[in-house]
């Protein structure tokens, strides 16, 4: 299965890719890739909180890391036939956590707007 290998090296090295994104801006680096922060004027960006923008995308990265790893191994077991007594729990491996991403995903989005309302 060397399509399975090929997916699963490439998710790793997205979720990997996203916990640097959670290092980074838990340190206030690469606010650059922050959506939003990065097309504000220098005075607009002074009227923000840069440290609350940066936690909350860190959070952001650090959840989608975890979802990426969460659809490895269910993509795993989906992909390699594990479980072939239960194929309803192989398919709600993936859609379940994909709805509790996607709810968390459109919460923060919702919740960070408060950081750029005073501009």
């Amino acid at each position: 299965m060397i399509y399975t290998a090929i997916i699963t090296i490439i998710l790793g090295i997205i979720a990997i890719f996203c916990f640097v994104l959670t290092y980074q801006f838990k340190r206030g680096e690469w606010t650059y890739l922050i959506a939003g922060y990065n097309d504000l004027r220098p005075h607009q960006k002074e009227k923000v909180d840069i440290n609350a923008i940066c936690k909350s995308a860190s959070h952001a990265a650090f959840w989608s890391g975890i979802y990426i790893i969460v659809l490895i191994v269910a993509l795993q077991i989906l992909l390699n036939d594990y479980f072939p007594e239960f194929p309803v729990a192989r398919i709600l491996g993936i859609i379940i956590p994909t709805i509790v991403y996607g709810a968390y995903i459109i919460y923060a989005a919702i919740d960070n707007n408060k950081y750029y309302k005073n501009i």
